[in-house]
C-alpha cells in the first residue's frame, strides 16, 4: 500500500511539472514566409494618418556620470569611475513626450 501511494505521489508531481504543448512559447513558432497581407509606409504623411499616428523628435543629451566599476564579485561594487549616459530615457513606460517638436513628412520616401 506505501508502494502504491508512493507511486500515484510521485505520478501526480510528474504530471503537475509537465507543461501542456499548447503552452509553448510563441517565438518557436516558424515565421511565415511569403508577402505580407498589407503593409504600412510610416514614413508616408497618409501611412502615418492609417494608424492615427505622429512622429516626435527631441535632441538628446550625453551626460558624464558617476558609477562603479566591477568588483571580485563582478557587479558593480568596485572602485568608482566615470562614465555616460543618455537623457532622455524615452523608452521608459510612460513617458512623456508631448514637449517634443512633432515632424511633419515630406513625403520624399
Amino acid at each position: 500500500m506505501k508502494t502504491r501511494l508512493l507511486l500515484l505521489s510521485l505520478c501526480a508531481s510528474l504530471a503537475s511539472s509537465v507543461q501542456p504543448v499548447a503552452a509553448q512559447n510563441w517565438a518557436a513558432q516558424v515565421p511565415p514566409y511569403g508577402r505580407p497581407d498589407a503593409t504600412i509606409d510610416l514614413r508616408t504623411k497618409e501611412g502615418v494618418q492609417l494608424i492615427n499616428g505622429e512622429w516626435r523628435y527631441s535632441d538628446v543629451r550625453i551626460l558624464e556620470v558617476d558609477a562603479k566599476g566591477p568588483g571580485p564579485d563582478l557587479k558593480p561594487s568596485g572602485a568608482p569611475v566615470k562614465t555616460y549616459d543618455y537623457a532622455p530615457h524615452a523608452g521608459v513606460v510612460g513617458f512623456d513626450d508631448s514637449k517634443w517638436a512633432i515632424l511633419v513628412s515630406t513625403d520624399n520616401a
